[in-house]
């Protein structure tokens, strides 16, 4: 038996989980990429919170998941003092993580995958 989910239930979960710690416009944006990728592939996912909160996580910038994720500020963790625009450095944190997991970002913030 398959209980379909609405997107506002399927956020509502999401939140309600209290150790993911989801924002709103995090959790909205995760499932709604959770939903075209079901479109893309062609096939029903498994809605399961805890293994939601395991393979994503959420930060406020790309610049936030480098330090999270090197524990030092961008300059220290890839010697990138030569990059002076913050536009090109979160560029270059972007496609770090595209080409190495999943990238979603929204206003407000950014969702990435544990795929590292």
């Amino acid at each position: 038996m398959n209980l379909e989910l609405s997107t506002s239930h399927a956020v509502d979960l999401l939140r309600q989980d209290e150790y993911a710690g989801w924002s709103y416009h995090g959790a909205t944006a995760l499932v709604e990429h959770l939903e075209n990728l079901e479109n893309d592939l062609g096939e029903e996912i498994n809605f399961n919170c805890i293994d939601f909160r395991c393979e994503f996580s959420e930060f406020h910038s790309v610049q936030d998941w480098l330090t999270s994720y090197y524990g030092r500020p961008l300059k220290d963790a890839l010697g990138c003092a030569g990059i002076e625009h913050d536009e090109d450095v979160d560029e270059s944190i972007s496609e770090y993580i595209r080409d190495r997991g999943t990238l979603i970002e929204y206003d407000g913030g950014v969702i990435v995958s544990s795929d590292f």
